[in-house]
């Protein structure tokens, strides 16, 4: 084995930062004319994390060849996506799963790999970004001889290194703004996104260590990923996040998506009309919404949200006037897989209630707002205003821990004009609200009635419709609306037909849009609760 190249001498080889479009996130130019689709074992696997390397520097290069990481098996979004880069773009197919014939293929286009320890914490980050910078792929030390035999030499050796102690020049090279954070379980997941953008991560965790890694980044940076929930629950480093001023999207099992930022829409983004339903309340009606949690999470809308029939994928979708939760950074990520969901959420004969998308708590990313510095919520609301106008939404969740009366935090948000509304859910329960609304720039922030939720007593079904059934009818009072939370997790949209069923006669099911204009303009703050 010949001896690794001297750090020192191996970062003079640092290439030119690749040119991305004018986007506050990095995306690939072009998707590839051909595709080579390659198995995901597991995120665990060597494997896996060498083809997501090659997989980001095809993409950073904007080569006529790339990587695609899936099972022909899989019946997830990522094959639906694969699609659209076959039929929109011409892209042609082939499986392999010969890892040391497409590394040789590739050699000429890479300037070598860098070694990790797949057993050191922090190994595979430092490496990571070594690799980003040397254009070189990210080879474990079992699968050292497959790559030199693939012509591959070894440019670095990260194997005793971790984000901190890279050299500082390299720390300070690396892409301003952005951050990803996974659990070392997943060591693959959102590699490929890394090296496109020269993008820091580190081993995602609820310590000391972390939150000064964290700190690094000034407010107003995004983070990718997710945290270790096994210590600690996610407002642990939700929490951390949010006291700096960084907005998590959840990106924990994302895979492919430097190769799917390059997918192209050809149109502005808006969302379907849906069928009329402008007629004024009645005094003696109840009026409910109901919105599936979750909206916040690229992860789950990337994979199983789009084909599962438990979500968006059910047969039933349609028949219901429903809202579902959408990312913001796909708006600027994958524009054409948003453009997708719209296309499908528009009414038809079969689906006459069509479907309406709302931004997932509590912006662009998951966050707490009473915990953001208000500098920083002031910015995030800002561009998360841009977004939503990008992608005609207009309404946007909200989780946070007993902040439903702080006025001053929803002035944020409903002082701009795209955004008409805010859904707020208490972490826990979601319910904590009761219903009660309260008011900023005249519009409301409405909180949750109640949450269908599994394996909780009092949010099954017969109890939240017996809860709706006995309500207000009076139309001109807050009292007689009724936004409800469908946990993601717990319950699928057969679940909601089956308490849809159970509502009486006088209970009207509207989408969430409807549901906002109505009791703007029937119970405006002097005649509410």
């Amino acid at each position: 084995m010949p001896p690794a190249r001297p750090l020192a001498a191996a970062l003079a080889l640092l290439c030119c930062p690749a040119a991305f479009p004018s986007s506050s996130l990095p995306k690939a130019r072009t998707v590839p004319s051909e595709i080579f689709v390659v198995p995901h074992y597991s995120p665990q696997t060597a494997e896996s994390v060498a083809f997501a390397s090659l997989q980001g520097q095809l993409a950073r290069q904007g080569a006529d060849s790339g990587i695609y990481i899936d099972n022909a098996a899989d019946a997830s979004g990522y094959r639906v996506w694969l699609s659209l880069m076959e039929r929109r773009h011409g892209s042609r197919l082939s499986e392999t799963r010969d890892l040391p014939a497409l590394l040789a293929r590739f050699a000429p286009r890479l300037d070598g790999h860098v070694l990790y320890d797949a057993s050191a914490k922090g190994s595979l980050d430092a490496a990571t970004s070594l690799a980003a910078s040397l254009n070189a792929v990210l080879i474990e030390k079992s699968l050292e001889p497959a790559a030199l035999a693939a012509g591959l030499k070894r440019l670095a050796d990260a194997s005793a290194l971790t984000p901190e102690t890279l050299p500082p020049a390299r720390q300070a090279a690396a892409r301003k703004g952005l951050v990803i954070e996974i659990p070392r379980e997943l060591p693959a997941s959102m590699r490929d996104y890394a090296i496109l953008g020269d993008i820091r991560s580190f081993p995602a965790e609820n310590s000391p260590a972390a939150e000064k890694f964290m700190a690094r980044f000034p407010a107003g940076s995004t983070a990718f990923g997710w945290g270790n929930t096994i210590i600690g629950g996610e407002d642990d480093f939700v929490g951390r996040d949010s006291r700096l001023g960084i907005p998590l999207v959840p990106a924990d099992h994302i895979r492919n998506l430097s190769l799917l930022s390059a997918l192209k829409n050809t149109r502005p983004l808006r969302q379907p009309k849906t069928p009329d339903l402008s007629a004024e309340p009645h005094k003696k009606e109840h009026i409910v919404t109901l919105a599936f949690t979750d909206g916040d999470n690229p992860s789950w809308l990337l994979h199983d949200f789009a084909t599962d029939p438990r979500w968006f994928g059910a047969t039933g979708r349609g028949k219901l006037p429903l809202g579902w939760g959408l990312s913001p950074a796909l708006v600027e990520l994958t524009p054409a897989i948003v453009g997708w969901f719209y296309e499908k959420a528009a009414p038809s004969p079969d689906a006459p209630a069509g479907g309406r998308f709302l931004v997932g708590p509590s912006g662009n990313g998951y966050f707490y707002p009473s915990m953001m510095p208000p500098g920083a919520l002031a910015e995030h609301t800002r561009n998360l205003a841009h977004l939503m106008q990008k992608a005609d939404l207009r309404i946007v969740q909200i989780l946070d821990f007993d902040s439903l009366g702080n006025t001053a935090l929803w002035d944020h948000y409903l002082r701009h004009e795209q955004v008409d509304a805010l859904l707020y859910c208490d972490y826990a329960p979601y319910d904590k609200g009761k219903g009660r609304v309260v008011w900023s720039h005249g519009k409301p922030v409405i909180s949750a009635r109640a949450m269908l939720w599994g394996g909780i007593q009092g949010c099954d079904a017969a109890s939240i419709a017996n809860l709706v059934n006995s309500a207000s009818r009076d139309t001109t009072k807050t009292d007689a609306y009724s936004y409800i939370i469908v946990h993601a997790w717990t319950m699928s949209h057969a679940d909601v037909e089956k308490l849809a069923a159970l509502f009486a006669p006088d209970v009207r099911l509207v989408p969430p849009d409807e549901f906002v204009r109505l009791i703007k303009r029937a119970a405006p703050p002097a005649a509410s609760n």
